[in-house]
This record gives structure tokens, C-alpha cells and sequence, in this order.
């Protein structure tokens, strides 16, 4: 796993000179290889600037590893998402038990 920092600022309070804007502030690029030898390579980019800091972008790479050649291949994405207490306080001003009780 990778993580690349593009922030425009660094912690110090100095500016990047070598700021990409046409990047994301933070990139994180992960490999693994599956059991029928394909290696999929992800990249996820995230901003924090306001309009653009509630999604992050998913870039999937796959690679066939072996010396075989694949014929028959099926690749499917199975995404779940729940409420976070940070994303249910910023709507509702509450996170409790009883909140989510009938």
C-alpha cells in the first residue's frame, strides 16, 4: 500500500512547491492478487476542499499474472454502506441507542 500527500499546505504551514492541482490531496494505491491469478491494483482519490470533500473516487486496474490466458472472467463490486456517528451528528445534531430505536 501507497499513500501519496498532495496538500497545497503543509503541516509546518509552509506552501508545496510541488502541489499538483489537477490531483487529489490524498491518493492511496493498493495491490493483491487473487487465488486465479489476476492482480488488481485500486487507487482512491479524496479532496478535502468544500464541494468536493463527501466522495472518494475508486480507480480498479486488473492484470492477468499468469501464463495462462483467461477466457472466462466475471468482476463485481459489492459496496455496503451504514451511518457513521460523525455523518449522523452533522445531519441530525444527536448520535444516541436511542435514536434508532421504533
Amino acid at each position: 500500500m501507497k499513500k501519496i500527500e498532495n496538500y497545497p499546505v503543509l503541516a509546518n504551514g509552509d506552501l508545496y512547491t510541488a502541489f499538483n492541482p489537477n490531483e487529489a490531496e490524498e491518493k492511496i494505491i493498493s495491490r493483491w492478487d487473487t487465488p486465479v491469478g489476476i492482480r488488481v491494483s485500486r487507487t482512491s482519490r479524496a479532496w478535502s476542499y468544500p464541494g468536493y470533500d463527501s466522495f472518494i473516487i475508486y480507480e480498479y486496474e486488473f492484470e492477468n499474472v499468469t501464463n495462462d490466458t483467461i477466457t472466462d472472467l466475471f468482476i463485481t463490486f459489492a459496496n455496503t454502506f451504514g451511518p457513521s456517528m460523525f455523518g449522523y451528528q452533522r445531519v441530525h445534531g444527536e448520535w444516541s441507542e436511542g435514536a434508532f430505536r421504533g
